[in-house]
């Protein structure tokens, strides 16, 4: 693939996946009122659910700003440079989806309550469990030197940021956006392997793209 067609593909992954994303947005908001309606047995009407979830979208839509910034504009970087800031932010969606769910959990019991913690070990261990192994994963590949286990630690993250959106459908939005910085992060590893194999010196001079046939 080359390099222009490379780069469309992560201009159209990462527009999907915020608009995903974003979205997807109101999945926290309805995971504390289920939670609250369960431990209080008092669920938020309509309207109080309207605050929490224009701030979770301005939130997101922020963060996916952020994102393609980090992905796109920041042209002058390596590869390998750009690939270990995509794997950083990825964990960025992760964290706020669950910040959204909990604080919006305090915001709609009137900072009285998080909620009962078995309610949420019931509804959401799981995928924090999942979630955090997916965190971990892109943090590994945030600072890995090698491409090879960037790649791994990649796939890894990928597999379990898929896991925790099945078993909790309401972090849907963090797993959309954090699964596309992270699969941007993987073409990054690849350009930067394409990138040394034409740096690659051969007997005679040049480069192995460079030498006189």
């Amino acid at each position: 693939m080359s390099p222009t067609a490379a780069s469309r593909v992560r201009v159209v992954l990462l527009t999907l996946g915020s608009l995903g994303a974003i979205a997807t947005a109101g999945g926290p908001v309805l995971l504390a009122a289920d939670v609250l309606a369960e431990s209080r047995g008092f669920r938020p009407d309509g309207i109080g659910l309207i605050v929490p979830g224009v701030v979770a979208t301005a939130l997101v839509i922020a963060l996916s700003t952020v994102a393609c910034v980090v992905v796109f504009a920041s042209g002058g970087s390596s590869p390998t440079i750009r690939a270990r800031c995509s794997a950083a932010l990825a964990v960025m969606p992760v964290l706020l989806t669950g910040g959204i769910a909990v604080w919006c959990a305090r915001y709609l019991s009137s900072g009285t309550t998080f909620g009962a913690e078995t309610v949420w070990i019931g509804v959401a261990a799981a995928s924090v469990i999942a979630f955090t192994v997916a965190c971990a994963a892109l943090l590994g590949a945030s600072l890995i030197r090698g491409d090879f286990s960037r790649s791994v630690l990649l796939v890894i993250a990928l597999g379990c940021l898929i896991a925790g959106a099945v078993l909790q459908p309401a972090f849907l939005s963090g797993a959309i956006l954090a699964s596309a910085l992270a699969v941007c992060s993987g073409a990054f590893v690849t350009d930067a392997r394409a990138d040394r194999v034409r740096r690659v010196p051969v007997i005679g001079g040049g480069s192995a793209l460079t030498r006189p046939r």
